[in-house]
């Protein structure tokens, strides 16, 4: 669809005449059947918000699909509070295709996303705040990894940024969390010109540049309720990372292939040398079978590569949407859905 369309009215739109020399920060937030936590959250982000001086927010719920009451908490929770606004997404598109359809929504000066878990923790907004004064356009945030995250996702995310400043041709921010603010620019930039769908937004804002700096923060337990980021949704999450930003696993197949040709001449001198120099060994079959086994894993494991990479053209050039909103509420209504409703 044409990005000239218009969003729906938000914040921004229906300031007063005295609000208006004060800038409005957008807080997007993706759900994902955080029934048990959300109530929770909101009292905590409206907290913090609430001793902030000078800036008007607004508070943008993405709900991915949720098939529990979180849409019916923060309908609730919009009736009381008039800086809310829920977007329900027809089914559930993932999280960063839930935080793409939050920066497309958000009008504010500035945009801070972050989940609901609490495991980002909004004390930490004023922070973003400050250095965005500062001048910087991306604040993004750090994550220490202690022993409240888990020995398995320490372990494993060390390795995957590791992995992946390995072969990105644009360096990751390692550790880098979900929760960061970006300034309207750079909001526009991901508004407008950035929509791929195979999106992995850390890389993407390293890959957008401007001026960042990082802040640190510990990460806590979850306030209630259970991850729904399974091992093989964080393996999907991985594989885009890896795919989107470099093409070097495409070429280790050039590469062993020549270490291979290499290993054959030499094997054919050692073959020789035997066959000219010796009684001749008995044949074996182990180190064809050894041999045969090995290349063929190989050959699978790259033929595997290249499907990525296909798979993620194919995806591109259907041009399907990123996300597809069903319904859209402020202040506990229910809106008629823009004509940009799908992106």
């Amino acid at each position: 669809m044409s990005d000239k369309k218009t969003f729906p009215a938000a914040a921004a739109d229906r300031r007063s005449a005295v609000e208006l020399d004060k800038k409005l920060i957008s807080i997007t937030v993706p759900v994902y059947q955080e029934q048990e936590v959300i109530k929770v959250f909101h009292e905590e982000l409206a907290r913090v918000i609430d001793q902030i001086e000078g800036f008007l927010f607004e508070i943008i719920y993405i709900n991915d699909g949720s098939t529990d009451q979180t849409e019916a908490i923060i309908t609730e929770i919009a009736k009381s509070d008039d800086r809310v606004t829920l977007i329900n997404l027809s089914r559930n598109f993932g999280h960063q295709y839930a935080l793409t359809c939050g920066l497309d929504y958000a009008s504010g000066d500035a945009v801070i996303c972050m989940d609901a878990d609490l495991q980002h923790p909004p004390n930490l907004i004023p922070l973003l705040v400050q250095k965005w004064q500062e001048g910087y356009d991306i604040v993004y945030t750090i994550r220490k990894m202690t022993v409240k995250t888990g020995l398995f996702k320490a372990l494993t995310a060390n390795m995957f940024y590791r992995l992946i400043n390995t072969i990105s041709e644009v360096p990751i921010y390692r550790d880098a969390a979900d929760f960061r603010l970006i300034s309207r620019k750079v909001a526009d930039v991901f508004r407008k010109e950035i929509r791929e769908r195979n999106r992995f937004l850390r890389g993407l804002t390293s890959w957008v540049g401007f001026n960042s700096i990082g802040i640190e923060f510990d990460v806590q337990r979850r306030a209630a309720g259970k991850s729904k980021f399974s091992p093989p949704k964080m393996l999907k999450l991985a594989s885009a990372g890896g795919t989107s930003f470099s093409t070097i696993p495409l070429k280790i197949g050039i590469y062993v292939g020549l270490l291979f040709a290499f290993l054959s001449v030499l094997y054919a001198f050692y073959a020789i040398y035997i066959y000219l120099f010796t009684d001749g060994a008995v044949p074996g079959w182990t180190s064809i079978v050894v041999s045969i086994m090995f290349i063929s894993a190989f050959q699978f494991m790259l033929i595997g590569i290249l499907g990525l990479y296909i798979g993620h053209m194919f995806e591109e050039v259907k041009g399907r949407p990123i996300y597809i909103v069903r319904s859209v509420v402020r202040a506990g209504c229910r809106l008629p859905t823009a004509d940009r409703q799908s992106i």
